[in-house]
C-alpha cells in the first residue's frame, strides 16, 4: 500500500500551482509525482513521475511554461511562453 509522504507546492499563480509529492509504500522504491493542479477547477492538468529530483526538475521546465499559458493573462503579463 503507499501513502503520501510530503507535497512540497513550487509555485502558485492564481489558481494554478505546480507541486511535487512524494508516496512511499512497504517494500518498495519512493515515487515523486509533478503536478499542475488547477485550484479553481478542482482538478489536475497534467502529471509527470520521476525517479528523482533529476527527472522532476527536467519535468517543471516543461510543466512551468505550461501554467502560464493556461493562466490568465494579467499573470505573466500578458506575453505569450
Amino acid at each position: 500500500m503507499r501513502r503520501l509522504d510530503s507535497t512540497l507546492s513550487l509555485i502558485r499563480r492564481g489558481s494554478y500551482e505546480l507541486r511535487v509529492t512524494k508516496f512511499c509504500s512497504q517494500g518498495a522504491a519512493e515515487e515523486l509525482w509533478l503536478e499542475l493542479i488547477d485550484h479553481h477547477r478542482n482538478q489536475t492538468i497534467d502529471s509527470y513521475r520521476g525517479r528523482d529530483l533529476e527527472d522532476i526538475a527536467v519535468a517543471a521546465r516543461s510543466l512551468g511554461p505550461k501554467m502560464l499559458r493556461g493562466a490568465p493573462r494579467s499573470l505573466h503579463g500578458g506575453r505569450k511562453y
